[in-house]
């Protein structure tokens, strides 16, 4: 071995174990998203992109057709504009639209993501469902939504390469506020569903969300209390994290007033106010790895 390989070789010995990843081997950085529509990419109108280049350091593991199971690209391009072209459940071929978890994804990728690695997305997300069918209780619709996400989620840890999981993004809860669940029944159920997740993931990842659109429900007390319990559910698990919505529009204070939209669009951050979130994210993540760094890769 040569004197350089072995300083190398020394290098990677004293930066992994504390979570650097400059020299970390080739491999996956996993991000899951998931939670209901909000997590699913509906965000719609203008936005200014950024880092698009590094697109192709970033992949998804697809859902649909040939795509199922496989690693594939994340991006549409439509009209000179790059899309997000995330494979959630709710996911369509000809929709044009801009969530959170691509441009967190880019952000990591241009500032954190070590050479001869790739950031893999776990698209997870479904629209309008409870904090019980996450939770796969009876009664509840769509069952199958955490174990799929957790089979999505073997496949991505079982690629070629050392692998480990970044983050989770999330964001739920609307359905249960119109619903008519009790805040204090929300907090529980949130609470116990990051529990789950960090006993079935192991792992020093953050979890990552946001409470709901300013325009949505403005002023409504029950709103008020769920995102105090969106809050306290966060805060509990340790390494969790609340982002900032302020001054993040909708999709219906950012469309056209002449366009008639067959929902109340107030509920959905516009494509603009998810490149911002995915950013906003991205800093929590920085501020949370600063302190607890992210475990190293693992072979799988």
């Amino acid at each position: 071995m040569t004197l350089l390989a072995k300083l190398l070789t020394l290098a990677c010995a004293i930066l992994l174990p504390f979570g650097g990843s400059a020299l970390a081997a080739a491999g996956y950085d996993i991000v899951i998203v998931a939670g209901q529509s909000n997590a699913t990419d509906r965000g719609q109108g203008a936005f200014t992109a950024r880092f698009q280049a590094q697109d192709k350091r970033i992949r998804q593991i697809g859902r649909f057709g040939a795509d199922d199971m496989q690693v594939i690209a994340v991006r549409r391009l439509h009209d000179g504009i790059v899309w997000s072209a995330l494979q959630h459940w709710n996911f369509r071929q000809r929709q044009y639209r801009m969530g959170f978890a691509l441009p967190f994804a880019r952000m990591y990728a241009r500032h954190e993501l070590a050479p001869d690695r790739t950031v893999l997305i776990v698209p997870a997300g479904n629209g309008g469902t409870s904090i019980r069918s996450w939770l796969g209780e009876d009664g509840a619709p769509v069952t199958e939504l955490y174990p799929d996400m957790l089979a999505r989620l073997q496949v991505a840890q079982s690629q070629p390469g050392e692998n480990r999981i970044i983050a989770v993004l999330w964001h739920q809860g609307e359905k249960d506020l119109m619903e008519g669940m009790a805040p204090k029944t929300y907090r529980k159920k949130r609470i116990e569903f990051f529990a789950r997740l960090r006993s079935d993931i192991p792992g020093n990842y953050p979890i990552l969300t946001a409470k709901f659109t300013s325009a949505w429900l403005s002023g409504d007390p029950v709103k008020r209390a769920f995102e105090r319990a969106i809050e306290a559910a966060t805060e509990q698990d340790g390494l969790g994290r609340v982002v900032s919505r302020a001054g993040l529009l909708s999709n219906d204070e950012v469309l056209a007033t002449d366009e008639v939209l067959a929902i109340d669009e107030t509920i959905h951050f516009s494509a603009q106010a998810n490149q911002t979130l995915g950013a906003r994210l991205f800093r929590a993540w920085v501020s949370i790895n600063q302190a607890a760094p992210v475990a190293p890769p693992i072979a799988p």
